[in-house]
């Protein structure tokens, strides 16, 4: 009894945390999404003055950096939106169904993005142009090998423990659009000058922590979820 106990508050613990990640997802992709692939297509003068640095970027890679964030957005909310249903154990079919959804949305995004990324820009930081191209390249490489090992847990080896555990880590990078995102601002915060000098460190602070946090928060989902196994047995 006490088991049931813990489980069912580790999985409302889960799904709080869900739909708190689920608020910013959805808020990122509609306000960033819809100013690259909605505003600035249709008034292109707000280039100038939205990330004005990345205007080479805009016009030499349009085309992949639409790719990307079209797709980044929509794994953005379908990885937010899967973590509620699997959180509170419900909709399995429709779980499945954004899953893939999800699936193929990072492998798209991630492919392009790691075209994009040798044209980031690179700031005024000496070095700027090396830390910001590895830095997103290694998380383009980063975010494709754990998709890899997410599906290959459900497919191959038909474990759901280390399909959840790959997944959480997975999404820790997707979400790097959201972090990376309050990066900016306080960079901004200090000035156009700092931000300049600074962005390219983003390359790699815009997503190494989270990773390291998604890692710790898929160690212990997967605690809880062996925990959950004991007791259905």
């Amino acid at each position: 009894m006490v088991l049931d106990t813990r489980v069912e508050k580790g999985r409302r613990a889960a799904t709080l945390a869900g739909a708190l990640i689920l608020a910013p997802s959805i808020l990122v992709a509609v306000v960033f999404g819809g100013v690259h692939l909605v505003v600035i297509p249709l008034f292109p003068v707000v280039a100038r003055y939205y990330f004005s640095q990345q205007a080479a970027t805009f016009s030499a890679e349009d085309a992949a950096l639409t790719v990307h964030i079209f797709f980044g957005s929509v794994a953005l909310v379908a990885g937010a939106v899967n973590i509620v249903t699997a959180a509170a154990d419900r909709r399995l079919r429709a779980h499945r169904v954004i899953g893939w959804t999800y699936t193929g949305s990072v492998a798209i995004s991630a492919a392009f993005g790691i075209v994009v990324a040798f044209h980031a820009y690179a700031g005024t930081l000496p070095g700027g142009r090396v830390m910001v191209t590895s830095g997103f390249l290694t998380l383009g490489a980063t975010w494709v090998v754990t998709l890899v090992a997410a599906a290959h847990a459900m497919a191959v080896r038909r474990s759901v423990t280390a399909h959840r555990f790959w997944m959480t880590v997975n999404f820790s990078l997707t979400f790097a659009a959201v972090v990376l995102r309050v990066w900016v601002g306080l960079l901004l915060v200090f000035g156009t000058g700092t931000f300049e000098l600074l962005y390219p460190t983003l390359g790699w602070l815009g997503w190494v922590p989270n990773l390291v946090v998604g890692i710790l928060i898929a160690r212990r989902l997967r605690g809880t979820g062996r925990l959950a196994v004991r007791v259905r047995r």
